[in-house]
């Protein structure tokens, strides 16, 4: 197996078209109307980190200048994020901003926000959402980022603490109910709901737990709970014909969408990695065969933004091959990549209107750009951390 990043983008023809399409989408970018928003889902936060990568890719046509501009205007507009503290909508992301850039190297700019991280998570009981997007994970996220400082390791066992208070245990298993106040949860079910997906479910803690086992200091702490919470996972596989091996909420026997919000595809990535932290070669063996089954199925094409559509497949195909080495991943991934880009070029999707479209990570256009990057470059893309994906 190799662990080495396996761009799919490997001929240099396939390379310049995504390059091509990247510099078209940042023209695009920056003829759109500013940023009200600072947050990383939609607002110029994510357009500080599209800059940072084109000018450490070297594409054409990103500049420092362009860098500090967004950097200044995400800055200027903090205050819409309204005391929001999350990662995707708050003030975590920014901060997150802040350590991946290197802007704390020499003074560190967080620490009055990881002392109001700090006093905030000590509150017993936690009353906010567990989640990647607005809760806990996405606090944790921003933590392991900064482990290596004494701030960053208290949130992160501080966030642990919370999830351990706030898990469901049973049978030795653990895992995490969907709050009906939670934005995610759906009225249309009345039962108890338990999310597995990796946006808004137990597949994020999942992910979260994988970053930790990253810190020697953390990893004998979530070894048994990425144990406790991969042995429910398992239990919750779909029975035969539905035509996905997990639902999107636990019993519900539906069939999950091909994404990264929901589904086979981002789950069985991270119970794969979850098999090499615990050398558990079952579940190893068990989370290839839930990937490789995605390989077959023959979803349509949905659009091409990372939540659910084509450069989301492609990117996660990418994760999946880079870790296992393993051709059906690079295969699959290739033809989703040529979907994505038939349709930039609009030669697939002649109702495409990528100027009514959104500038932000997970359905717009910066994710897109940053996906095609990440997939025609030979350097491992440290943003997908964002999305559980290493």
């Amino acid at each position: 197996m190799t662990k080495q990043w396996q761009p799919l983008a490997e001929s240099p023809a396939l390379q310049q078209r995504c390059r091509e399409q990247v510099v078209m989408l940042w023209q695009l970018l920056q003829r759109k109307a500013p940023c009200l928003d600072a947050s990383l889902l939609r607002g110029s936060g994510t357009l500080v980190l599209l800059a940072a990568q084109g000018i450490n890719n070297k594409i054409k046509g990103f500049s420092e200048q362009q860098l500090v501009t967004c950097l200044n205007q995400t800055f200027a507009n903090v205050a819409t994020l309204g005391g929001d503290n999350s990662l995707f909508q708050g003030m975590a992301g920014i901060a997150w901003l802040q350590d991946h850039l290197g802007s704390n190297r020499d003074i560190d700019n967080n620490l009055t926000f990881d002392q109001h991280l700090i006093a905030l998570l000590k509150q017993q009981p936690w009353h906010g959402e567990y989640e990647l997007f607005a809760g806990l994970v996405g606090i944790g996220i921003y933590g392991v980022e900064r482990a290596e400082r004494a701030t960053g390791l208290e949130i992160v066992n501080l966030v642990l603490a919370q999830l351990d208070a706030l898990a469901r245990k049973a049978q030795g298993q653990m895992y995490w109910q969907t709050a009906k106040t939670a934005l995610s949860f759906r009225p249309e079910f009345e039962f108890e709901q338990f999310d597995l997906g990796c946006a808004h479910g137990n597949g994020a803690v999942l992910g979260l737990l994988l970053r930790c086992a990253e810190h020697q200091a953390l990893l004998a702490k979530v070894k048994p709970m990425i144990t406790a919470l991969t042995d429910w996972l398992v239990a919750q596989q779909n029975p035969p014909g539905i035509g996905s091996c997990f639902p999107s909420l636990a019993g519900l026997g539906d069939k999950s969408v091909l994404g990264w919000c929901y589904g086979d595809l981002s789950l069985s990535l991270n119970l794969y990695r979850a098999g090499l932290v615990l050398n558990d070669n079952s579940l190893i063996d068990q989370a290839i065969n839930v990937g490789l089954a995605t390989t077959t199925r023959e979803d349509t094409y949905g659009g091409i933004t990372l939540c659910h559509g084509a450069f989301g497949h492609a990117l996660i195909y990418q994760h999946w091959y880079s870790l296992s080495g393993l051709s059906e991943f690079k295969a699959k991934g290739q033809f989703w990549l040529e979907l994505g880009l038939s349709a930039l070029e609009q030669k697939l999707d002649k109702d495409l209107r990528l100027s009514d479209m959104r500038s932000g990570l997970i359905s717009g256009l910066s994710g897109i750009a940053l996906a095609l990057m990440a997939m025609s470059s030979q350097q491992s893309p440290k943003w997908t951390q964002l999305l559980l994906l290493k």
